[in-house]
Order: C-alpha cells, then structure tokens, then sequence
C-alpha cells in the first residue's frame, strides 16, 4: 500500500511541473515561445479547461486547472502504483501516457502533422519515462531494504 502511496505522491508532485513552468519561465520565454507554449500543454494538459472554466476570476481558472492536473496525474500514479510489480505492464502503462500526451499534442496543432512540436513532445514523453522510471526504481528500492 505505501507503494501505491508514494506512486500516487510522484505523480502528484509532477502535475505541478507544467504550472510551475508556466509562472517561472513564461517572462523569459518569447525567445522560444512555441517549444515552451507547446511544452507547458504537454506538462499540464489540464490547461484548456481555464479557458472553460474562467468564471470571471484568474485564481478560480489556476484552482481548476492546476487542480484537474494533480486529479489526473494521481489518478496516473495510482494505475502506476498497482501494476508496479508487473513489468509488461508498466510498459503498457507507460504507452497509455504517452499516447494520451500524443493526442494532446495532435489536439493542439490540429491534428496536422507537421504542426505538431516535435521537439516539445519528445521532451516532455522522456519527462514523462523519467517520471515513471523514478516511481519504480523508488518502490524497488524499498522493497530491497525490507
């Protein structure tokens, strides 16, 4: 159960990266505005919903939004933390991300190939590996030291 705990906690702190982006790097980012607009979707795909969601208030969009990306990446994290012992799985898992951060990606230039940001998407699906190899190697290694 503490697997499942601490899996759930990784994802959850990793929903925080794209809105931490957002608020740190959006001043300097006009130098590479499409690489960080792109990779900031990708971090937080939760993002869209502010545009549905601003009832008037920029703190009620971030609360929704930022919310959302911790509600979905948990939800990553539990499914992480239950199939943690089954490799194949993993890699199953591992392969939903990626392909719903794909979609994301797909969604966001249009469905059209060649306007999707190659290099953001890549960036953010080997984030996303690193994110799940730390999970796992976290929960292995405590399994080791019992």
């Amino acid at each position: 159960m503490q697997a499942v705990v601490r899996s759930v906690l990784i994802f959850a702190v990793t929903a925080l990266v794209g809105p931490l982006m957002h608020f740190i790097l959006r001043p300097v980012s006009y130098k590479l505005p499409t690489f960080f607009d792109y990779l900031n979707l990708l971090l937080w795909p939760t993002l869209p919903l502010g545009v549905v969601e601003h009832g008037g208030t920029l703190a009620y969009a971030a609360l929704v939004t930022v919310g959302s990306n911790i509600v979905l990446f948990s939800l990553f994290g539990l499914a992480f933390g239950l199939v943690r012992n089954w490799r194949p799985l993993l890699l199953g898992m591992y392969l939903v991300l990626a392909g719903f951060i794909t979609l994301v990606a797909a969604w966001t230039a249009g469905f059209d190939r060649s306007e999707i940001d190659w290099l953001a998407l890549a960036t953010a699906l080997a984030f996303y590996g690193f994110v799940v190899w730390i999970a796992v190697r976290m929960n292995s290694d405590r399994k080791a030291s019992h």
